[in-house]
């Protein structure tokens, strides 16, 4: 999920010149239920406080950059993930408690990096520069290294948010 958040950073960057248009991205491991929700027009979603604290950190999150709760933080050491952090306390809801986040700088996963330059390679010599659809053989998901299992007890959820902010003066 940081790869990809990361990616989509990136590719909002290069399809997009407009200084005023940001995305936040927030990041939380934890417990969900989820589910298919009505019959007129059934949707998928995610229920359980770790979505919640994802929105938060997508809410309380830096336009421009992707925050990760300290869950997700420590799910990333242990499993060996390399990426450059920079720590933050935020307040979160009046809680008095600061709650420790980090904010994601970079990939250092060279595996990953390497395999997304490869694909935008292929899309430009078959003439498909776009960043939207991918080159003919190459899946739309889990075209990165695939990472260690998560717990059974933990999944992940991603909040993301595009917003237009007014130029600074």
């Amino acid at each position: 999920a940081v790869e990809v958040a990361l990616a989509l950073q990136r590719a909002l960057a290069r399809i997009c010149d407009d200084d005023r248009l940001s995305m936040r991205v927030g990041l939380h491991t934890g417990s969900v239920v989820a589910g298919v929700v009505g019959k007129k027009g059934p949707r998928y979603h995610l229920f359980g406080s770790a979505v919640a604290y994802a929105e938060k950190m997508e809410s309380y999150g830096v336009p421009g950059r992707v925050h990760i709760s300290d869950a997700t933080h420590e799910l990333l050491m242990v499993g060996g993930h390399e990426y450059e952090f920079e720590e933050r306390h935020i307040e979160i809801d009046g809680d008095p408690k600061m709650h420790q986040t980090w904010l994601v700088n970079k990939s250092k996963n060279k595996a990953a990096l390497q395999m997304q330059k490869d694909i935008l390679k292929q899309r430009r010599a078959s003439g498909r520069a776009s960043l939207m659809s991918p080159p003919p053989g190459v899946p739309t998901l889990g075209i990165l290294p695939q990472a260690p299992p998560i717990p059974t007890n933990a999944s992940a959820r991603s909040s993301f948010a595009l917003s237009k902010t007014p130029p600074l003066t």
